[in-house]
């Protein structure tokens, strides 16, 4: 069941009229945990059955949608594993209540993490520190001389 607050909601009532009835179909197909296939073709067969709409026309709807719905907020992720393009509605449970019974696990991928692989720690690494260092004050003026890789006064 959808909430009928989402008729108050301000970006929805900014979308034009096939915004809004695609915002709702996404809505509809996503699955329980908000997630759905964005694939043009497909949701112009689930969303738009009966209507003569070009995939071109699809893609600037759905365009729409994420320029209009994701401002100062995310509402709609949509993100590619293994070729395959998915969306992920952010606020779906704002607008979708099921009951808890009822709820099933996603079969599709969620939305990718970024990886951060940088650990942790409370001291600096010893095994990297260098015993011994260049500075200015580690090589004296007549060595350079000596050694001619430093022009005279």
């Amino acid at each position: 069941m959808i909430d009928s607050d989402i008729l108050e909601d301000k970006k929805f009532l900014s979308l034009s009229d096939k915004g809004r009835y695609m915002w709702i179909g996404l809505i509809l197909r996503a699955d329980d945990e908000g997630r759905g296939k964005c694939d043009f073709q497909t949701l112009k067969n689930k969303i738009f059955p009966q209507n003569h709409i070009s995939l071109n026309k699809i893609s600037k709807i759905f365009s729409e949608i994420r320029k209009t719905m994701n401002k100062n907020r995310k509402s709609i992720l949509v993100y590619r594993i293994n070729s395959e393009t998915f969306y992920q509605l952010c606020n779906w449970k704002q607008y979708q209540h099921i009951r808890e019974d009822r709820i099933k696990p996603s079969k599709l991928p969620a939305f990718p993490q970024p990886n951060d692989n940088q650990m942790a720690t409370k001291r600096q690494p010893t095994d990297r520190i260098v015993k011994y260092s260049i500075d200015k004050y580690s090589i004296d003026k007549e060595t350079l001389l000596k050694n001619k890789s430093f022009p005279k006064d």
